[in-house]
Parts: C-alpha cells; sequence; structure tokens
C-alpha cells in the first residue's frame, strides 16, 4: 500500500466519523454543524493513524527494503571498508573482560548445577 492511499483511507475515515457523529441527531432540523465534533473526529482520524502505523509498521519497512533490492539487486558492488585487525589496548581490555565475564559466569552456573 502506498502513502497516498493510506493518506486516502484515514482522511475517508475521518470524514465518515464526523457525519456518523450526527447519527444521534432527532431531526434533521437540530444538525448544525459543530466544531466540536469535527475535533473529535479530526483526533479520532489522528489516533487512528498512529495506531495503525503502529500495527503496519513492518510491512513499510519490508516494502522499502523489497524496493531497494529491486533497484540495487540483492547484492551491492561496493565493498564495505575495510576494518583495521590492530588491537589497542582499550580493545584489550574489553576482551579480557568478557573473558573473565564469561569464565566466572560459567562457574557460578556449574556450581548451581552440582
Amino acid at each position: 500500500m502506498s502513502w497516498a492511499r493510506f493518506a486516502a483511507m484515514i482522511i475517508t475515515s475521518s470524514f465518515i466519523m464526523f457525519f456518523l457523529m450526527y447519527q444521534l441527531v432527532y431531526s434533521i432540523d437540530h444538525a448544525h454543524f459543530s466544531l466540536n465534533r469535527l475535533i473529535a473526529s479530526l483526533l479520532m482520524g489522528s489516533i487512528m493513524t498512529i495506531i495503525m502505523l503502529s500495527f503496519m509498521w513492518s510491512m513499510y519497512k519490508m516494502k522499502l527494503l523489497l524496493n531497494d533490492i529491486a533497484q540495487k539487486g540483492e547484492r551491492s558492488v561496493a565493498k564495505p571498508p575495510s576494518r583495521s585487525t590492530r588491537i589497542t589496548p582499550e580493545t584489550q581490555r574489553k576482551i579480557e573482560e568478557a573473558l573473565m565475564l564469561t569464565s566466572r559466569h560459567t562457574t557460578e552456573i556449574g556450581t548451581i548445577w552440582s
């Protein structure tokens, strides 16, 4: 679904909600324009937009991904930039911390199971 179709759906729903608010009017003589009804229908339309986008956002992201693949091909031609394999002192410290946490966690699990 395109964004224009989504917007048309929201506008149509808000328009219908505005006129459905007049269903409880006793007679046609009592039906007058009401700013409160207009604001309420616009508010309902905006809340409906937020809810629908929150439920359907993954579909829109997937469509963007599929369009990107269709335009550029499945794999990009450009190579990613190479990274340095040099280990800095900060990287060395992080590696040692990760190894110590892993060995400590493994030892704790071993004592729990025994």
